[in-house]
């Protein structure tokens, strides 16, 4: 990735509604060289896809909560398909540390979100910390690192 890469991908993070003939401008390309360098983005797999930033507790009242799990021994294939399936998951990683795995999800409620936590019981030992704010939320990437 070069300069104007770069730059293409920060305009696009701020805004994925940006036109090509708006990127153009910016990167000082023409409107087919820009959307040229988009497509090979992502056929390269650096742009995956697109997508709306939406503030979930103006959609709808929804109350984030991360939850930690600590996975017993043969139990990583059963919880993946778990979480997978799991509509209020919006993010799971495997970490390292005491805990083998987090979970961000979004619940309508706080009893959802304790049935969801007692589910996750099964598959190894589980903690829960509901937000109550969110101090930086959906920062994108800065590819200038």
């Amino acid at each position: 990735m070069d300069k104007i890469d770069r730059q293409i991908i920060s305009i696009l993070q701020k805004n994925a509604r940006t036109s090509v003939k708006e990127i153009a401008e910016k990167v000082y390309l023409s409107s087919p060289a820009a959307a040229a360098r988009i497509a090979k983005l992502e056929e390269r797999g650096i742009i995956i896809g697109y997508t709306a930033k939406v503030d979930i507790q103006k959609a709808g009242g929804f109350i984030s909560a991360f939850f930690t799990v600590r996975l017993k021994d043969g139990m990583k294939n059963e919880f993946t398909e778990f979480v997978s399936s799991s509509r209020n998951v919006m993010e799971c990683c495997c970490v390292t540390g005491e805990a083998s795995m987090i979970i961000k999800g979004a619940f309508p409620s706080t009893a959802l979100i304790e049935a969801f936590a007692d589910e996750l019981e099964r598959f190894g030992k589980t903690t829960v910390q509901v937000v109550f704010t969110e101090i930086v939320s959906n920062r994108s990437l800065n590819i200038d690192i």
